[in-house]
């Protein structure tokens, strides 16, 4: 019987891993089996590793000392057992104690037993080659640190689309006597190339990389190696402690709105589509694939050298950043219907928006300020809420130095406070026309409104575009006392 350790040496950490490999003859007789296998440390200073079934006896040492021990007993049966052929027998081991250096047994009953010890690095265990037993060392180990993934410790999931660029960085306490084994699970080189890697094959699953490296930091461009297969790297070398980073794969989501909640029915109506690119890094260099129907660009394809229209309203947007890009489209046809763009791009949930084209009818309706019985909602003293015929009107004290007035008839808005009118849902509003109690109150509002209202005695008319079924209005540079306000809309 040959014994081996792999490796025969561990950092002196608990809970390291090791292997003891047992090998036999071939052509053993089938009467032997099972067989048992008695394997003790002298320290005391190893248990199987979980999953290992060896049970643990106790009594005298199999080391002929005479000492009380204990040890652990790995069974072979006929059925593992392959006559044709040397067996070689893996019985997997964990450290339990930092320092756990040790000489290790092995007894059985029917074969002698030739310890095979480790040779290199100037035959440093040869005065513990006794012949009797196998020497587990110790080493004082060094450290991988500051593992990161696209400079992130924790990294956030990585976007699922195939070759999406991934940046993994490390630190180390020394420079490694040799090269680092790099395992990567999900990834590989963005460079086959690179000079600095050479691939050495398949292990647990993970491609092994051999990683050339100077001083004590490493860098490494890698790219993912398909779809959505979950992120891992693992770092080991000789005399340090492995280490690994991991990340998870996500489907990312585009998001976009319209600046209408509806289109009518006559062909060629202005409507914008702002679509929201997620932030860049994973998505520089993407390809994003955006499909019209009953839409198209208001004055054709976009000249900026990021659209290229594919025909059959398809269009490929190329994007150079992060952020907001606004579509100026119009319908194309007449009708009650719908309108949809739809969204695409590897690594993303396809989005599909879409906007109804109908018969809108102009509605009108007033809201009086003259008794309290309108101010359906009141928040102490940040903001009132009031309401009639569809028009709902909102205050709130947003940055002014004074609450809320409880006042009607008129109600009072302060310098710095905020207002909101808005229709249902739906709804477009094209005008609002403010009642105000003086001329004076008048021309307060049309300044704080801006140039775009018109102001006739102490009416303030703003016209609007259409496109929301509300509005605010903030800013406000002095008192305005208002008794109604009426609003033209569209529904």
């Amino acid at each position: 019987m040959i014994v081996e350790l792999n490796p025969y040496e561990v950092p002196e950490v608990s809970g390291s891993k090791f292997n003891l490999l047992l090998t036999i003859p071939a052509g053993l007789s089938p009467a032997i089996f099972p067989l048992d296998f008695a394997i003790e440390a002298e320290e005391l200073t190893i248990v199987p590793a979980a999953g290992e079934q060896m049970p643990v006896k106790t009594g005298k040492s199999i080391s002929g000392s005479g000492k009380n021990s204990f040890y652990f007993v790995k069974t072979i049966t006929k059925g593992e057992y392959n006559s044709e052929i040397k067996n070689t027998i893996t019985c997997h081991f964990t450290t339990t104690r930092a320092v756990s250096a040790s000489r290790i047994f092995v007894l059985n009953d029917y074969f002698q037993t030739q310890y095979i010890e480790n040779n290199l690095e100037d035959n440093k265990w040869t005065q513990d080659d006794d012949g009797k037993s196998i020497y587990l060392s110790n080493y004082s180990h060094q450290t991988f640190s500051n593992l990161r993934i696209n400079n992130d410790a924790s990294p956030d999931p990585i976007v699922c689309v195939e070759e999406a660029n991934v940046s993994f960085t490390f630190d180390m306490s020394a420079e490694p006597a040799g090269k680092v084994k790099v395992s990567l699970g999900g990834l590989k080189p963005a460079n086959e190339e690179d000079p600095t890697l050479e691939y050495k094959g398949i292990e647990n699953g993970y491609a092994i990389y051999e990683y050339s490296v100077s001083g004590t930091s490493g860098s490494l461009a890698l790219i993912t190696a398909d779809e959505d297969s979950p992120i891992y790297i693992g770092l080991d070398a000789h005399h340090f402690v492995h280490n690994e980073i991991k990340a998870d794969r996500q489907w990312s989501n585009f998001t976009g709105f319209w600046n209408k909640n509806s289109l009518g029915t006559t062909a060629g109506e202005p409507v914008d589509y702002t679509l929201t690119i997620p932030q860049s890094g994973y998505y520089t260099g993407m390809v994003v694939t955006v499909k019209f129907d009953g839409l198209a660009f208001a004055n054709g394809e976009p000249t900026d050298g990021k659209w290229t229209g594919k025909g059959n309203g398809v269009y490929e947007y190329r994007p150079t950043a992060a952020g907001n890009v606004t579509m100026n489209l119009v319908s194309t046809e007449g009708g009650q219907k719908w309108d949809y763009v739809t969204i695409s791009a590897p690594g993303f949930t396809e989005l599909s928006d879409e906007i109804q084209q109908k018969n809108r009818t102009p509605r009108s309706g007033t809201l009086s300020f003259n008794n309290t019985s309108r101010r359906t909602i009141v928040t102490t003293n940040q903001k009132h809420i009031w309401a009639q015929n569809n028009i709902e009107f909102t205050i709130e004290k947003n940055t002014s130095g004074n609450n809320v007035s409880t006042n009607s008839d008129p109600i009072r808005i302060y310098t710095g406070q905020r207002i909101t009118v808005s229709v249902p849902e739906g709804g477009v509003i094209t005008k609002i026309e403010f009642v105000c109690d003086s001329n004076n109150y008048a021309t307060t509002l049309r300044s704080s409104i801006g140039n775009s209202a018109t102001v006739s005695g102490s009416r303030v008319t703003i016209n609007l575009d259409g496109t929301s079924s509300e509005y605010v209005f903030s800013g406000f540079t002095g008192q305005v006392r208002l008794d109604s306000i009426t609003v033209t809309y569209e529904l």
